[in-house]
C-alpha cells in the first residue's frame, strides 16, 4: 500500500512522512477516526513507507523487495492482531494468527476499507463478537522479542484495539512502555472511549476526520463504474464512510428520493423567507 493509493488525508500523508523523514516515528501510535476514513490502509502505508530502501520525499518505491512483500501484506516484519472467537472452523484456543489467510484475503480484495462487520462475516463469527485475547497478547510479547528478519522496522498493527479484553491489557502495557528498539505499534480504533485509559496514554494520537465529499464523489468515479450524478447521491448519505459509499454502489442502495425529501423540508423549516411556509405546505403529502 503506497500512500498515493490513499483517497485524501493529505494533511496527515505529510505528518506522517514527515516524522520518517526526520527520524521522529513514535514508538507507539493511535489512529483515530470513524469507519471508512482510511485508518488502515494508512497504517499500511506508513509501515510501507517506513521500511521502504528506496523511499522518496513523497512516497516508498512500491518495487523494492520490502514494498513488493508489504504489498502482499507478507513481509516477516509486519504482524497484525484483530478481533477473533471461535468459528466452525477454528473450534478451540481462537487467535489472529490462525485467521490470517482471511485477514489478507480481505485486506487486499478491499484495499484495507472494510468494517468489523465484514471482518465477522468474513470469518463467520455469525452472532458473537470478537476480542484481541490474552494469548494473543501473549503472542505480539513472544513475537517482538525476536530481532527483525529483513527491515529496519518491527511492525506491529493492532487492529480495532477498543476490543482487547480487559484482562489481557496489562500484558501490553509493558511492552507499549518500553519496546524493543526499532519496534513500531500501529493502534487502530474508532472508539476512544472504549479504549483502557492505561493504553491510551501510552500512544500518540494521530487522528483523523471523515472523508471529504469531493473525495468520496472522486473516488467512486474513478473507475468509471459511477456516474457523478449518482456518486453525488451516495456521497451524501456516506457521512464521509468510504465502506459505506462502496457498499451503496456494489448493492444498488443510492436511491436517495427520501433523504433529499427530508433535506429539502429541513433547510425549508430553516428559513424565514416568506416561501417557506408555502413550500414546507407543498413537501407534505
Amino acid at each position: 500500500m503506497k500512500f498515493s493509493d490513499i483517497p485524501g488525508q493529505n494533511e496527515l500523508k505529510e505528518r506522517l512522512r514527515k516524522t520518517v523523514l526526520d527520524n521522529r516515528v513514535s514508538h507507539a501510535q493511535l489512529f483515530l477516526g470513524p469507519e471508512g476514513c482510511g485508518k488502515l490502509p494508512m497504517a499500511l502505508a506508513y509501515a510501507q513507507y517506513i521500511n521502504c530502501t528506496d523511499r522518496t520525499h513523497d512516497d516508498s518505491c512500491g518495487i523494492c523487495h520490502s514494498c513488493v512483500k508489504y504489498a502482499k501484506l507478507a513481509h516477516p516484519d509486519l504482524h497484525f492482531i484483530y478481533p477473533v472467537a471461535t468459528t466452525k472452523e477454528i473450534t478451540k484456543d481462537p487467535v489472529s494468527k490462525l485467521f490470517i489467510q482471511h485477514w489478507r484475503s480481505l485486506a487486499l480484495k478491499s484495499g484495507g476499507y472494510f468494517s468489523l462487520k465484514d471482518w465477522y462475516q468474513k470469518i463467520g463469527l455469525e452472532n458473537k463478537q470478537g476480542i484481541i485475547n490474552t494469548d494473543d497478547c501473549n503472542e505480539i510479547v513472544r513475537t517482538l522479542s525476536y530481532k527483525s528478519y529483513e527491515s529496519e522496522y518491527k511492525v506491529m498493527i493492532i487492529w480495532m484495539i477498543e476490543k482487547l479484553y480487559h484482562a489481557a491489557a496489562p500484558k501490553l502495557l509493558k511492552i507499549l512502555e518500553e519496546p524493543p528498539d526499532k519496534t513500531l505499534f500501529l493502534l487502530i480504533s474508532e472508539q476512544s472511549d472504549l479504549i483502557l485509559p492505561t493504553i491510551l496514554s501510552r500512544t500518540q494520537l494521530v487522528k483523523f476526520l471523515p472523508l471529504p465529499d469531493r473525495v468520496i464523489t472522486d473516488t467512486l468515479t474513478a473507475g468509471g463504474e459511477c456516474t457523478r450524478e449518482e456518486a453525488n447521491r451516495i456521497m451524501y448519505m456516506s457521512n464521509g464512510n468510504l465502506i459505506a459509499a462502496r457498499r451503496m454502489l456494489e448493492t444498488g442502495e443510492s436511491d436517495l428520493s427520501d433523504f433529499e425529501l427530508f433535506r429539502t423540508w429541513m433547510r425549508a423549516c430553516y428559513r424565514k423567507d416568506a416561501s417557506a411556509s408555502e413550500e414546507i405546505y407543498n413537501l407534505c403529502p
